[in-house]
């Protein structure tokens, strides 16, 4: 009889995150030296961002994409808040295989006044995602509630943005904060969780809520190789 293999799940373990703080509105941000882990030949770096604008809706450039490291990355998800434009978030990711810091480059379609990033760096992970992501634009109010299939040993990333109000998010026994704070001289907030199962989870529901102003919300979901 054969004996299975072992699933390898992907790993999370270093991340870092940082607001622009030029006081200086942009279409182009480069987020420098990034912390993203050990090298190691199977890493894929995750950025989850955020930013706002003047209510113009800007998104990240589809024809500029994001870069890791100097890789092109993957734009996962990618919207604007469908209430006043004035928000919005994206998750995209690359696989590299050396250095330990990162410079992370995004590019908008419009001027915004400031945006954050979150980088995780996953170990194991497979460059096609398990799902299509989930997004939410805002519109309809708190919270922010998105599903995603989820691999048996996988992880499923959350990001959020909001224009007030301190955020909890649920299943909270389940899921793990990544970073939770204000944009650089703004009340607009970002936070990121993630939610890890050794099981396959179908439509596996994740909830981000705020007291007020309530923003843009994306989903995705890794498999190990």
């Amino acid at each position: 009889m054969m004996i299975p293999a072992p699933i390898v799940r992907p790993r999370l373990v270093f991340k870092s995150s940082a607001n622009t703080n030029d006081g200086t509105d942009g279409s182009s941000f480069t987020f420098s030296s990034m912390g993203v882990g050990s090298a190691l030949d199977n890493r894929v770096v995750a950025v989850l961002c955020g930013w706002q604008s003047a209510g113009t809706g800007d998104i990240l450039d589809t024809g500029t994409p994001p870069t890791i490291g100097g890789n092109t990355a993957t734009i996962a998800a990618n919207l604007a808040d469908g209430n006043f434009d004035s928000l919005g978030c994206g998750i995209f990711y690359a696989a590299l295989a050396s250095g330990t810091t990162a410079d992370v480059v995004i590019t908008l379609t419009g001027s915004v006044a400031r945006a954050a990033i979150i980088v995780l760096p996953l170990y194991g992970a497979d460059t096609t995602l398990f799902d299509t992501p989930d997004t939410y634009d805002g519109v309809g109010g708190s919270p922010a509630s998105l599903t995603q299939n989820v691999a048996a040993g996988g992880m499923a990333l959350m990001v959020a943005t909001n224009g007030d109000g301190s955020p909890s998010y649920s299943p909270s026994g389940e899921t793990g904060t990544l970073a939770d704070a204000n944009m650089e001289g703004s009340n607009a907030r970002y936070i990121g969780i993630y939610y890890e199962t050794p099981q396959e989870v179908a439509s596996k529901n994740l909830q981000i809520a705020y007291s007020a102003g309530q923003g843009p919300a994306a989903m995705a979901s890794f498999a190990p190789t």
